[in-house]
């Protein structure tokens, strides 16, 4: 068993961060968990027990957690807290000053961004076991931390999201760059420089989140029918999509999930 909750931010703070969530697990039972791309940014705070991936293990550490495209599944045989600030698409530029597609694919620690005030709030957040006082830390950082340098830039990236939502990632790059007053090539640098990876890999992620979200409706159990109202070419590329964002063909991940989406859950 695992208690799973999700805490909403502070005003000041709700246009760039979407929410924050918080796992709990229990001591005398371990957990599998499978991490599928999101569109969403996020920061964690891990404590407790070792979290193991295919690749490495965490354990009393903070992430900021890059954009991917690929799926990854957590294992834990101890308790463990964990603790995620989910950032809007256009949120963590605003508290990360470097280009968000250097961390793309990638889970960077504090020590990895030689970010001092980062390293500083990990102690902080790992040492305290009352979550609503780490919330305060957390908050308390990421209000210091904010800069919105070039708010044009900002403006026309939360119009070319609405933008994107708004159609279930079915738009094109041309109508996007017309949306944001850039050219194509201008559009795609300042997209990437601000969501953390390019323009086209975002739209399917949100295509598959999008389909994610559909799929909760129980007429659309039918995939020809979803992969065309989703905005796929045929079945088979609704299959080829759903295999590398989760592992699973869609009827597999209905069998082994209740969908739900991330990034369409308000």
């Amino acid at each position: 068993m695992s208690d799973f909750r999700l805490i909403a931010p502070s005003p000041l703070l709700a246009p760039y961060v979407k929410h924050y969530w918080v796992l709990h697990t229990r001591p005398d039972a371990g957990f599998t968990e499978r991490v599928t791309p999101t569109g969403n940014m996020q920061l964690f705070f891990y404590s407790g027990g070792a979290i193991h991936t295919r690749q490495k293990s965490w354990q009393g550490t903070s992430l900021l957690s890059g954009h991917t495209t690929d799926y990854v599944d957590l294992h834990g045989n101890e308790q463990v807290r964990i603790l995620a600030v989910v950032f809007q698409p256009w949120g963590a530029r605003a508290f990360f000053r470097f280009p968000l597609d250097e961390v793309a694919g990638q889970h960077a620690t504090a020590e990895d961004l030689s970010d001092t005030q980062f390293c500083e709030l990990e102690k902080r957040v790992i040492g305290q076991p009352d979550e609503k006082a780490c919330i305060r830390l957390i908050e308390e950082f990421l209000t210091q931390r904010f800069q919105l340098e070039r708010a044009y830039n900002y403006q026309r990236m939360t119009e070319a999201i609405r933008l994107i939502d708004r159609t279930g990632g079915e738009v094109s790059l041309t109508a996007l760059s017309d949306a944001t007053c850039l050219s194509q090539k201008q559009f795609q640098r300042v997209f990437t420089d601000h969501i953390g990876m390019r323009p086209k890999e975002f739209l399917r992620i949100v295509r598959f989140q999008y389909t994610l979200s559909r799929m909760k409706v129980p007429m659309n159990k039918d995939f020809t029918r979803l992969a065309c109202e989703c905005g796929y070419y045929d079945q088979s590329h609704l299959i080829r999509e759903f295999r590398q964002f989760s592992g699973y063909t869609p009827k597999e991940y209905i069998q082994a999930c209740d969908p739900y989406s991330d990034y369409f859950q308000s």
